[in-house]
């Protein structure tokens, strides 16, 4: 026989190398196979916690699980962002957001049944000594009023309220309201202002000039002007929100950028 040419045996012997090194024994492939699955299965598993909204679902159902409703959950994950290591943990922070939330809101609805109360006690104790003072002490009462300041700079005649004895009773009602809300928020100075320079533009825009039915559209004015703020007073604070960027009634927050910081005093 040639020498290059292998023998038969040779040869299958060959072959029989070349599978048992190409191939895996027997039951190999079966459990490369299903250790393959396993780990795409443990990453898939590994992918839906880490995921943010599977992470943000797992927590959700947590504190459903609780109780507590579903527009307030998502409100306090949506507050703390998606930030802790499990699902357990965000739920477990949202829950204490939570019970701060909920604590910053039953202060809040203190604070505005306090401020009720302590308005419609000035109403009742202060309003009625003012409508019983003469008008030179009026004009002591109510040295720093806007709108005081405004109408004595108003054309005197006939019907004018400072001129007259007693001042008219919405007169007096307004310049108590509206001190008090200078001594509660300093951003309602900046508002009154504004309030008594419009409503004596008004007065100033007559061609006829001013007379008894001008003044009394004034003093219907100033009427409604106290009842709207009223109205803004006694909803605050707004929607008991203490998470807010300020703490005033909505018609002074306009005028808040350039005041210090507003404090309340219910004691005064």
């Amino acid at each position: 026989m040639p020498s290059g040419t292998p023998s038969s045996d040779a040869s299958g012997s060959q072959h029989r190398d070349d599978s048992t090194d190409g191939c895996s024994t027997p039951g190999s492939s079966h459990q490369s196979s299903s250790s393959s699955e396993e780990s795409v299965g443990r990453g898939r598993s590994q992918g839906e916690v880490s995921s943010p909204v599977d992470k943000k679902d797992a927590a959700l159902h947590l504190l459903l699980e609780t109780g507590i409703s579903a527009a307030r959950a998502c409100q306090a994950l949506d507050a703390i962002e998606e930030h802790a290591s499990s699902p357990t943990a965000w739920a477990e922070e949202a829950q204490t957001w939570l019970a701060v939330d909920q604590e910053h809101a039953d202060e809040s609805a203190k604070l505005a049944e306090g401020m009720h109360a302590s308005l419609e006690e000035s109403q009742k104790e202060m309003a009625p000594s003012c409508f019983e003072q003469t008008p030179a002490q009026l004009l002591e009462t109510f040295e720093g009023s806007p709108l005081v300041q405004r109408l004595q700079h108003c054309e005197a005649g006939p019907g004018h309220p400072l001129a007259c004895d007693p001042w008219p009773r919405p007169l007096v009602g307004y310049l108590v309201l509206e001190r008090r809300c200078m001594r509660w928020y300093a951003a309602a100075r900046a508002f009154y202002a504004a309030q008594a320079e419009e409503a004596c533009a008004a007065l100033q825009g007559s061609p006829a000039g001013v007379g008894p039915r001008q003044w009394d559209a004034f003093l219907a004015s100033l009427a409604e002007r106290q009842a709207e703020v009223e109205r803004a007073v006694y909803a605050m604070p707004a929607n008991g929100d203490l998470h807010a960027a300020t703490n005033i009634p909505a018609l002074f927050q306009g005028y808040a950028a350039d005041t210090e910081a507003d404090v309340i005093d219910l004691c005064d």
